[in-house]
C-alpha cells in the first residue's frame, strides 16, 4: 500500500502544470532602455537578463544597444570588452531571478587604453569551421586573450577570432 501511494504521489507530480518564469523581452538599438512583452523562459533554471552593449567604431562613432529577455545564470553579471576588426566592444550584463522581474541597468566599465601592448592574435574569418591564418592583428590597453567567436547570420555559420580582456569572461 505504501508503494502504491508512493507512485500515485509522483505521477501526480509529472502530471502537475510546471510554472515557467517570465521575463520581458525587448531590443532596443540606440537606446539605453526598452519595455517589452512578457515571454516565458524555455528552461526552469533561466533568469530574467538585461544586456547592455557600446561599440565604438575606427571613426571613433559610437552605437549602443539594449536587450532584455531570458537567459542562463553563467551569463549574469558580466562585465568587459573585446575587439573585432576595428570596433571596440563594452558589454556588461545583470540579471535577477524572480519571476517577472526587472533587472537593473547594466554598468560598462571603463574604456581601456587603446595602446598596443605586445600581444598579438591570429585573425580570420571563415564560413566554414577551418578558421585558421597567418594574418595577427595587434591587442591594445588590457586585452590579454584570443577567442574563438561562431555564430550563424541568416542560414550561414561563421567562425571568428576575436580578442579580449581575459579577466572579462572567465
Amino acid at each position: 500500500m505504501h508503494g502504491l501511494l508512493i507512485t500515485i504521489c509522483l505521477f501526480s507530480a509529472l502530471l502537475a502544470p510546471v510554472h515557467s518564469k517570465t521575463c520581458a523581452k525587448c531590443f532596443a538599438p540606440d537606446q539605453n532602455e526598452c519595455v517589452g512583452e512578457k515571454t516565458s523562459c524555455v528552461t526552469e533554471d533561466q533568469v530574467c537578463i538585461s544586456v547592455y552593449q557600446e561599440i565604438t567604431t575606427a571613426d571613433s562613432s559610437t552605437q549602443i544597444k539594449f536587450a532584455r529577455g531570458c537567459g542562463k545564470k553563467s551569463e549574469c553579471d558580466i562585465s568587459g570588452s573585446y575587439s573585432y576588426l576595428h570596433e571596440k566592444v563594452r558589454v556588461s550584463t545583470t540579471c535577477c531571478p524572480t519571476d517577472g522581474c526587472t533587472p537593473k541597468f547594466p554598468e560598462l566599465a571603463p574604456a581601456g587604453s587603446s595602446q598596443k601592448n605586445g600581444v598579438s592574435c591570429p585573425f580570420c574569418v571563415s564560413e566554414d569551421s577551418d578558421c585558421s591564418s597567418d594574418i595577427t592583428w595587434d591587442c591594445t590597453g588590457n586585452e590579454d586573450r584570443c577567442f574563438l567567436a561562431k555564430h550563424t547570420t541568416t542560414g550561414i555559420h561563421v567562425t571568428q577570432i576575436a580578442w579580449g580582456i581575459k579577466s572579462s569572461f572567465d
